[in-house]
């Protein structure tokens, strides 16, 4: 068996689904006879056409870089033009390397929306090869935008993927039967995301000054207006000095969003500051280890907005660390049970998110306990991973009978 992904971006680049479905195939290789992983990506910060191995496959990046990097006309342009001349560029270059694969593909997994991924399922359809379609946040549909004017969604043998019950809504409403639509949250890797609470002091004192008797919230996100991390500090005032505040994520090196991404860094460490809150809140700007910094807190807090699902926010479940989410996303309420393992409050009051954050803080060693094997059952790795298993064993005998 061949397996192409096809994805919007692809690690180096940043990217949550480009590290956990080359771990997926990583996982059921063996059991289901893969002999190769190819993956075929574009690129929003990494625009530099590229051919190299990651974690066992074989990665092209085929990206509009001329556009991207804003060179003289498309600097100019209206931001609406130029987007769409990148994915019509994104949807012909992906084509190109799709036509000169010299070997066949019994599925296509594609991720993300760019317009390489909707040349992919133009692709798939033209040559009879079953897709498995991932949409992977909020505002994500199962019709991508090809050709300018035209618009292409998966047909013959797909199933589509979503990480809410709110997509699967907009899915069927769409016209797609919920037979071919599996709704499902973000694989969570039991062996690393447990809880460890004797170790909560030693993590601590390996990533910040905080004490063991202090109250830590956490939130570790790619720092950007939308993860509204800068919102945590209005909560700050209205919890006593016992509490503290953990920011970690990466921020983008360069693309479309780079000044906005960066002004938005030095907002909230001009808050910090404002607000004297530099003995009370560590902030790490780059790449770290999530777990570690969950493992560490007391609270794991998630004011975003627009999130598909919010991987963090169940990877801190599933270390028995409750979480205070922002009320008005549909998959924070699908997984938020108040006062079981959070709560969720809206973020235009944050007396309220103090006053939720001092309850979480407050609940039992018991409660805590119970609120991992919840999600383990329900988002465990092995778990999800066995589904896939069965459902690319499904799509790929349809197409060969």
């Amino acid at each position: 068996m061949n397996i192409l992904i096809v994805a919007s971006k692809f690690p180096p680049e940043y990217t949550g689904p480009g590290v956990r479905i080359p771990r997926l195939y990583e996982d059921i290789r063996e059991e289901l006879g893969i002999n190769r992983v190819d993956v075929l990506c574009n690129g929003v910060e990494h625009t530099k056409n590229e051919d190299y191995e990651y974690k066992n496959s074989h990665v092209k990046r085929r990206a509009a870089a001329y556009i991207r990097e804003n060179n003289f006309p498309f600097s100019i342009m209206p931001k609406k033009i130029k987007n769409a001349l990148v994915f019509f560029a994104e949807n012909i270059i992906t084509l190109r390397a799709l036509n000169a694969y010299n070997h066949t593909f019994d599925l296509i997994h594609i991720i993300g929306h760019s317009g390489g991924t909707a040349a992919a399922l133009h692709w798939a359809k033209k040559n009879d090869v079953p897709v498995l379609m991932e949409l992977v946040n909020a505002t994500a549909l199962p019709e991508q935008r090809f050709l300018f004017f035209s618009k292409v969604r998966p047909s013959n043998a797909f199933k589509i993927i979503v990480i809410s019950n709110e997509l699967k809504k907009k899915s069927m409403s769409l016209g797609f039967k919920e037979k071919d639509i599996w709704s499902r949250p973000n694989p969570v890797d039991e062996a690393v995301f447990h809880p460890q609470e004797t170790l909560k002091e030693t993590y601590r004192k390996n990533i910040c000054p905080f004490a063991n008797d202090d109250v830590v919230i956490c939130s570790v996100a790619k720092f950007m207006p939308r993860k509204n991390q800068i919102f945590l500090l209005e909560v700050m005032p209205f919890l006593s000095n016992k509490y503290k505040l953990l920011l970690a994520g990466p921020v983008i090196e360069k693309g479309d969003f780079l000044s906005r991404d960066r002004e938005y860094v030095s907002k909230i460490k001009n808050k910090i500051a404002k607000l004297k809150l530099e003995y009370r809140v560590h902030m790490a700007v780059g790449f770290v280890d999530s777990d570690a910094y969950i493992k560490a807190s007391d609270v794991y807090a998630l004011p975003a907005w627009d999130e598909g699902l919010g991987t963090p926010m169940l990877e801190a479940l599933a270390c028995g660390i409750p979480v205070v989410a922002n009320i008005e996303e549909a998959a924070f309420q699908q997984w938020i049970k108040n006062g079981d393992n959070g709560f969720l409050s809206a973020i235009d009051n944050p007396q309220d998110w103090a006053k939720a954050i001092e309850k979480l803080a407050a609940l039992s060693k018991d409660k805590r306990q119970n609120i991992a094997p919840h999600i383990h059952a329900q988002a465990g790795q092995k778990e999800i991973h066995q589904k896939y298993k069965i459902l690319i064993k499904e799509l790929t005998s349809h197409c060969s009978q």
